[in-house]
């Protein structure tokens, strides 16, 4: 029964997929599928058969096997019934429910019997004195299936599970027969407890027979009967009696072998007899073969008014199905129901010319060496209820959409099953108009071998995807087209480099969730993962978070213009111990005639080496914006990033940098952020508040935009790049490190480098707010052969609101031991003043504290040193120096 809808709504595992006019609805009822129904416990038949005259009748139509005077038989006592006995005035009650269906599978002729019930019994007599008078009850649910197979062999199968319990006496039991001529059997459970005691008894009976059975025997039954009754029980005042139980039964009827049915004709119609060897036509139940022919390739031509149906079909040249309907049989993981190139160094190809095949499992290139194909075009339809390999042992290709539409929807898609296979998907367009193409519930891009997936100008939605499966594995995904209008929507985890390798690109093109799914790029230890988003019409984005090398290691990279939307957290790092790096990259924006295209990212939350060890570049026209970011935070955590060349990273809220609790023992947080602004470019950062602990810094030129303030309480702030502990190098020309907002230090660094005296020749901190400095170590890098001399004067730190300092440490290198400096407060500005003449460094820097407190000068030279503390000792004493 063919029929039009304008769309179909699936909803499977984490997707709901929307499909537009599909022209058939794969696995439907068919018109001549039988369907009976039994309701509570009355025997209530509903058949949708065109051609059982019987409604309780089950029938195929030219198929291979005919069950038919299907019956249920009601046991006595069974509906809620209620009884009282006589003048004892004991009670009895007992119930019996049971619910069953009869349906036809379409595509292997099986029919299927399931039932499921309940039943229970109970009762109590009189006064002790009186309980020789007692009230019984009984409940139960018998049923019986009597049929005949007129074309067989068929194969009977009986799975059923019963579950009693029975106390004082009370009688459970459940009884399963099977019998004809040949091959009778039988299976019981019986519990009857003592009744004399509370004593209660459960136990399960479970069956599992099939048995074979030929064409033309007598009839054969099924019957099953439970029963639960108390009527050998003695119940009292002392308590009642009860039987109870529930069961699960399925019965199977489902044809035998049959040897293949095989295409010898040339092009021609698949009705055609004459076509096939033996002379039939195949049928539901039948296993075909194409191809055996002399003529290669074939047409074969499906009746568009009807459906056609088999079991099995192999494909091992060059065939080509040109519309109609072929429904095949669901198969299995290791015999599918289409299999092209089954066997070793065989090719098979077929192409579905608006033509609908619908099936369970598909495997493409099956056998090893083998070489296999799958084309749809033209409106052609290719549905799998269960999996579809591409590649499962050898070279598999499927190609969607080449030449007008075509539409794959499968389950699972599998591309490259097997360790030495190769599987490559592709989705073209058609004419221009990007439409859904392919979906799958499950995809695996490299499940053990190499594969390929390229989107050109289509569409796909998938669920679940790995690219790169397992250990092993490669997987290459490319969203490619013009104007960006390829889209991949997926509905489940994203994991780039699974276990294996995988690589993702987008060139131009979309890539987005449907729900808050997560992507994991370098997913468990060992694998790799690569996402590069490239161009200013691609966009990649997701409701869940990202993790880039949780436990493997990942790269994202994010350029020309394209934007990336990651609505929850934004992970970069993981647990990997090795030097490989876990990278975010955002660069290279575009700008044109018309326009200026960022390279951009979005997210909730940023974490770079929050636990682990993470990098973040944001430069050259690009930026990153978010709500909050968190940076080297945790036991272990090592986070790097870097801004420059008109870049910036922007949060709304705060920026914390650092642990701010480290471990007792162990490996303590680290953050470096480096802000690399030259000549007439930019480099920004900014948040709301900007937090420093030890083991953070801020290094370099460029503008912090601290709109709440930035709170050191340790950690470095230095114009120059750090390399290690006190060693960084300050380039030439420099602009300011300019801090828009106020800045509070309780604790940490200020880091300056010095190559000459005049004003672009030394680094300086700007602060537009105010500046208050409680305790902190200034330290100074001589750089390029600079030896200041006496009198020698540099300003370093500049506030334009109030600059408060507290106690202050120097230290300084470039320099030898020996040199003298102090640091003056003048008019809101920090100023470096030479005391004596620097001699070249030929030791260790030598660190000379001091502070700005003019109460502790007490000698008045300018230093404070041990020089002071004998003058106070001198006051207190009164000694007089002679």
């Amino acid at each position: 029964m063919q029929k039009t809808v304008s769309s179909l709504l699936v909803i499977s595992i984490g997707v709901v997929w929307l499909i537009p006019q599909l022209q058939a609805e794969p696995f439907a009822d068919k018109g001549s599928s039988p369907m009976v129904e039994f309701q509570s416990s009355t025997l209530s038949s509903t058949a949708i058969a065109q051609s059982c005259p019987v409604s309780s009748t089950a029938c195929v139509e030219d198929r291979k096997l005919l069950a038919r005077e299907l019956t249920l038989e009601e046991y006595p006592q069974n509906d809620n019934v209620m009884a009282t006995a006589s003048s004892s005035g004991g009670m009895a009650s007992s119930m019996a429910k049971h619910d069953a269906l009869l349906t036809q599978d379409p595509l292997d002729s099986s029919i299927i019997f399931s039932s499921t019930g309940s039943f229970s019994a109970e009762a109590s007599g009189g006064p002790e004195e009186s309980s020789d008078r007692e009230a019984q009850s009984v409940s139960g649910a018998a049923f019986r299936l009597s049929f005949k197979v007129f074309e067989g062999p068929a194969t009977l199968t009986m799975n059923a599970e019963f579950n009693l319990t029975a106390s004082r006496g009370a009688r459970a039991e459940a009884v399963f027969q099977y019998s004809n001529d040949f091959t009778p059997f039988d299976d019981r459970l019986e519990l009857r407890p003592d009744n004399g005691t509370a004593e209660t008894l459960t136990d399960t009976l479970t069956v599992e027979q099939s048995w074979q059975v030929e064409s033309n025997t007598n009839d054969l039954f099924f019957s099953i009967q439970v029963v639960a009754d108390n009527r050998f029980g003695q119940s009292s005042a002392e308590g009642a009696s009860s039987a109870e139980g529930d069961y699960s039964c399925t019965f199977t009827i489902s044809g035998g072998s049959v040897d293949d049915i095989v295409w010898i004709g040339g092009d021609g119609d698949f009705n055609d007899s004459s076509n096939w060897e033996p002379e039939k036509v195949p049928t539901g139940g039948d296993t075909v073969r194409f191809h055996d022919s002399d003529v290669s390739p074939i047409d074969v031509i499906f009746d568009a008014s009807s459906e056609r149906f088999s079991s099995q079909v192999t494909i091992t040249d060059d065939t080509r199905f040109v519309g109609g309907v072929y429904t095949l049989g669901v198969g299995s993981e290791t015999e599918p129901a289409l299999a092209i190139s089954p066997t070793s160094a065989s090719s098979g190809f077929l192409v579905l010319d608006g033509h609908q095949l619908n099936t369970g499992f598909a495997s493409v290139a099956q056998g090893f060496g083998g070489e296999g194909d799958i084309s749809v075009f033209k409106e052609g339809f290719l549905f799998c209820l269960s999996r579809l390999t591409v590649g499962e042992s050898g070279m598999g290709t499927l190609k969607i959409g080449e030449v007008g539409r075509g539409t794959v929807l499968a389950s699972e898609l599998r591309v490259a099953e097997n360790a030495q296979s190769t599987g490559i998907v592709e989705v073209y367009d058609d004419e221009g108009n990007a439409v859904s193409e392919i979906q799958a519930d499950t995809v695996s891009v490299g499940y053990f071998g190499k594969g390929t997936l390229n989107i050109m100008d289509a569409q796909i939605e998938t669920g679940q995807t790995s690219i790169g499966r397992f250990f092993g594995s490669s997987g290459t995904v490319e969203i490619k087209g013009d104007e960006g209008t390829s889209v991949w929507t997926y509905g489940g985890e994203l994991r780039v480099g699974d276990e294996g390798k995988g690589n993702l690109t987008i060139t131009s093109g979309t890539l987005q969730s449907m729900v808050d799914n997560n992507i994991s790029v370098g997913h468990t230890e060992g694998a790799t993962g690569t996402i590069t988003v490239q161009g200013a019409e691609s966009f990649f984005g997701t409701l869940g978070r990202m993790d880039v090398g949780p436990q493997g290691h990942g790269r994202v990279l994010v350029k020309g213009g394209a934007t990336v939307d990651v609505a929850n957290i934004l992970n970069i790092g993981g647990v990997g111990s090795d030097e490989e790096i876990d990278l975010v990259g955002v660069f290279e924006g575009i700008e044109t005639a018309t326009k200026l295209a960022h390279s951009n990212v979005k997210v909730e939350e940023l974490r770079v080496g929050a636990s682990g060890r993470g990098f973040l570049v944001v430069q050259e026209r690009a930026y990153l914006k978010g709500k909050s970011a968190f940076v080297g935070t945790d036991d272990g955590g090592d986070g790097f990033i870097r801004i420059a060349d008109r870049a910036y990273l922007e949060m709304s809220g705060d920026i914390v940098m650092g642990q701010a609790d480290p471990p007792p023992a162990g490996l303590s947080g680290k953050a470096k952020l480096i802000l690399e602004q030259k000549l007439n470019d930019y480099a920004i950062l900014e948040a709301s508040h900007i937090y420093l602990y030890n083991g953070a810094s801020i290094e370099g030129t460029g503008i912090i935009k601290a709109n709440s303030g930035i709170f050191f309480e340790g950690g470095l702030i230095s114009t120059g790049t750090i390399a290690g502990e006190f060693e960084f190098k300050q380039d030439t020309a420099l602009d300011p490190l300019r801090v828009e907002g106020d800045v509070s230090m309780t604790d940490g660094t200020i880091g300056i480098g010095v190559f000459d005296l005049g004003a672009s020749e030394h680094g300086i901190i700007e602060v537009t707010g105010q500046a208050d400095i409680q305790s902190a170590t200034i330290h100074f890098v001589f750089q390029d052969g600079f030896l200041p001399k006496t009198d020698d004067e540099i300003p370093f730190f500049m506030a334009q609101g109030d600059l408060t300092v507290g106690i202050l440490a120097f230290t300084y290198e470039g320099a030898g031991p020996g040199f003298q400096f102090d640091v003056m407060e003048q008019n809101g500005m920090l100023m470096f003043k030479a005391l004596n003449d620097a001699q070249p460094e030929g030791g260790e820097p030598t660190p000379r504290p001091t502070a700005i407190n003019p109460n502790t000068d007490i000698n008045g030279d300018n230093i404070v040193d041990a020089n002071d503390l004998l003058e106070v000792m001198r006051n207190w004493y009164h000694v007089v120096v002679e």
